[in-house]
């Protein structure tokens, strides 16, 4: 006998006991004929109001439940559970009066064999006391017929999430390269990626950018354009919050005017070059996110503009860094 089945039994006679204490007080119907009541609550999982009558009538066999009150023996029981106990309020009405009584057990089951038991004294002194009831044999079920087998029906694809999201939105910041200081930028971007449970998810972005910038020296004015397509690939560590470490590509042009000099041109530079940026974000509201983007790029084509022979104006750096805050839906 395991351990859990001795505490069981213990406590299953601790009950009886406090049930035969609890029903020193039987109402006496001796020579009268033995009817009762039960009105029953009973908490979730625990045994039915026939189940309770049941035990009632194992213990008092010629006792007979009544249709409604009043009977010879009118009980009330209730009971209601919690995560480590269950308690069990019982009032008895009859002939020489009421009782009530309160008891606390350490399973349903239990307790009810006890609440039986004061039940049963109190329509008979004489009931049965032990403390195991036996279940009634049921007949074995019947064996199901065999039913003809249906056509089969057209199955309904069941509906699972999108393995894939998409997203669009736009950016603005400051970059580099531009020109001799940082200049605003702004663009639009579209971007996918996959949904997944793993803790890393792959996510491809396509962007766009424009920006422009001016400045003067003694020997003329210069005005800058940049038009620009990034593409980056990005692994994102998180869900509702997130980071990405990205790998990108940039193909564009950067253009030089000069005015108010002599002989005023227009030259295009070409804009390309690899880069990397780290992103943090957030997803809000499941449709929308807002992210924060800094990075860099290594252009590739390093060009000169200038006014004279020996006057730059300006010269495409090694690096140009750039910030960004990023606001997007998602699908």
């Amino acid at each position: 006998m395991t351990q859990d089945a001795v505490s069981a039994r213990r406590t299953l006679k601790s009950l009886l006991a406090v049930a035969l204490l609890f029903a020193v007080e039987p109402v006496a119907l001796a020579g009268k004929s033995r009817s009762f009541t039960i009105a029953y609550r009973g908490a979730v999982g625990c045994p039915s109001e026939a189940d309770l009558v049941r035990q009632v009538q194992s213990r008092v066999p010629e006792a007979v439940r009544a249709a409604a009150p009043p009977s010879d023996v009118d009980a009330r029981v209730e009971l209601s559970a919690t995560q480590d106990s269950v308690h069990g309020v019982v009032e008895i009405s009859g002939p020489d009066g009421r009782i009530h009584r309160e008891l606390t057990g350490a399973d349903c089951e239990q307790l009810s064999r006890a609440i039986s038991l004061i039940i049963a004294l109190a329509i008979d002194p004489d009931a049965d006391r032990s403390a195991v009831i036996e279940e009634p044999k049921r007949p074995p079920a019947p064996e199901p017929k065999p039913r003809a087998t249906p056509a089969p029906a057209a199955r309904t694809p069941a509906t699972s999430p999108a393995r894939f999201w998409l997203g669009a939105g736009f950016v603005a910041g400051l970059t580099g390269g531009v020109g001799p200081s940082p200049t605003p930028y702004q663009g639009l971007f579209a971007e996918a990626g996959r949904r997944s449970g793993s803790a890393l998810t792959p996510v491809v972005r396509v962007a766009g950018f424009y920006a422009r910038d001016s400045f003067e020296t003694e020997g003329g004015g210069a005005q800058f354009s940049w038009l620009s397509l990034r593409a980056s690939a990005c692994p994102r560590l998180g869900a509702r919050f997130f980071a990405e470490a990205c790998l990108s590509f940039d193909y564009g042009r950067l253009r030089g005017r000069g005015y108010a000099t002599g002989l005023p041109r227009s030259e295009d530079a070409r804009w390309l070059g690899p880069g990397a940026s780290l992103r943090a974000g957030a997803i809000l509201f499941d449709v929308s996110s807002v992210s924060l983007e800094l990075g860099g790029v290594m252009p590739m084509a390093r060009d000169r503009f200038f006014f004279g022979p020996d006057e730059t104006i300006y010269r495409i750096p090694a690096i140009a860094g750039y910030a960004a805050l990023a606001l997007g839906l998602q699908l």
